[in-house]
Formats: structure tokens, sequence, C-alpha cells
């Protein structure tokens, strides 16, 4: 079971990112900085660069961890040897992307 702990803290860091940009988008629309129509069907004038990046960061989210979720369920299927070469993999994908 301590293989889908990973899995969740990914899961919450996206739902907490949809909620934190839920939260920018309406206080921009508020504020006046956005157009609330723009939303509708994303034409127009766009949105202010720190509500794109949070943007940009939540569809990253929800496109990059797929083969993650896959190790896990492999993970979690497997033996504790798949378990420790997931672990290897996942670090050294940490290691090659700095």
């Amino acid at each position: 079971m301590s293989i889908l702990w990973p899995a969740f803290a990914l899961f919450a860091l996206t739902m907490f990112s949809v909620l934190r940009l839920a939260r920018m988008r309406f206080a921009a629309a508020r504020a006046g900085r956005v157009d609330p129509r723009y939303y509708k069907v994303f034409r127009g004038e766009g949105e202010p660069p720190e509500l794109a990046a949070a943007s940009r960061n939540l569809t990253n989210l929800f496109e990059a961890p797929t083969l993650f979720y896959a190790g896990t369920a492999f993970a979690f299927a497997a033996s504790w040897f798949a378990l420790l070469a997931y672990w290897i993999a996942l670090g050294a994908a940490l290691v090659a992307g700095r």
C-alpha cells in the first residue's frame, strides 16, 4: 500500500492546482484584469501572465504524470523488486531533469 502514497500526493497536488487556478481566475475576473467571457471559448485578449503560467502548470499536471501513474500501478501489482526498480527510475528521471 505504501507505493500508492506518491500517487496520492500527485493527485492532491493536481487538485490543489485546480482550486488555486479557479481562485486566481475568479479574482482576476472580479478585479477586471480579464474578461470573464474569455473562459467560454478561450479566445480574445487572453490571460495575465501569472494566470497563463498557472494554467500551463495545471495542463502539465494532467499530461505528464501518465507514465508515473502507470508505473505506480505496475509497482503495486508487482513484487518488491519492481518497486525498487521503479524508485530508481524515478530518481534517475529527477536527476536527468535538473
